[in-house]
């Protein structure tokens, strides 16, 4: 699985790597993000470059702290 957030982490073009993490996760369901989470935890373990590990860190953070509990919320009302 191709993982858009790994892609912006490691693309050598400015473009993508400035990216925001809302462009990627913005309709992103409570499933997409974790699949998402899942993606980032693999890699920044894998990952040998500081930068990449710590930014891939930076995006798991975001989306527990900002993004997955406003999805799961907002799911768990529509049940």
């Amino acid at each position: 699985m191709s993982d858009r957030l790994i892609e912006i982490i490691r693309s050598a073009d400015d473009t993508i790597r400035h990216q925001s993490l809302e462009t990627v996760i913005g309709d992103c369901d409570s499933r997409q993000l974790l699949a998402h989470c899942d993606a980032l935890d693999d890699f920044r373990r894998q990952e040998d470059n500081l930068y990449a590990r710590v930014r891939g860190l930076f995006f798991l953070a975001a989306i527990h702290q900002f993004h997955l509990p406003d999805r799961l919320q907002r799911e768990a009302y529509r049940s």
